[in-house]
């Protein structure tokens, strides 16, 4: 991933997505010019948490589980705090979905991660979480610290991507108040 970044990039990485941006903005972090990291199961940082430690075992525990993928994915939503309403049939561009979160091997949370490296990095850096999720009390940004909205370079929105508007709204502030001579975004 970090080969495939430009020489200026806002990177956005969702779930383990975000684990996988926070390993290429370490690799490259002059390309990066701002990192949002949405829901991260970075839960190694949080290693001093046990509602972290929690999740991290409850996901371990599901994700080596069988069944169908309809109800695989319904025990997956309970354990992150997500209560959306999963067909009998899935479609079958979530079927995939599924069948490649169960095939992983390797868990985000495994990944040794940069964090000395993302402290030093002078990028804006955003945390997001959604109400609903149990990752609010799990949560750490890059470098280690907790997500707080108090945070001078780090903040929390809760929203996530199927919030649609509301974490629209709030990435595209965050950007372009990245891009404004790395100014932050002010909570609102």
């Amino acid at each position: 991933m970090a080969g495939l970044l430009p020489e200026e990039a806002h990177l956005v990485g969702h779930s383990s997505g975000a684990v996988a941006a926070v390993l290429a903005a370490a690799l490259r972090p002059r390309a990066v010019l701002s990192l949002t990291l949405c829901e991260p199961p970075a839960f190694q940082l949080a290693s001093g948490s046990v509602p972290a430690q929690q999740m991290a075992s409850d996901l371990e525990k599901h994700l080596r589980k069988a069944g169908d993928d309809a109800q695989w994915l319904r025990g997956f939503l309970a354990i992150v705090g997500c209560s959306v309403v999963i067909p009998d049939r899935l479609p079958s561009s979530l079927a995939q979905g599924v069948q490649a979160v169960r095939a992983i091997r390797r868990l985000p949370w495994e990944a040794e991660l940069p964090v000395d490296t993302l402290a030093a990095a002078s990028f804006p850096k955003l945390v997001i979480s959604g109400n609903h999720s149990r990752f609010r009390g799990c949560l750490r940004c890059p470098d280690g610290q907790p997500a707080s909205p108090a945070s001078l370079r780090h903040r929390r929105r809760h929203a996530t991507p199927e919030t649609g508007d509301a974490f629209n709204g709030t990435l595209a502030a965050f950007i372009q108040g990245a891009g404004v001579s790395g100014q932050q975004v002010q909570d609102r």
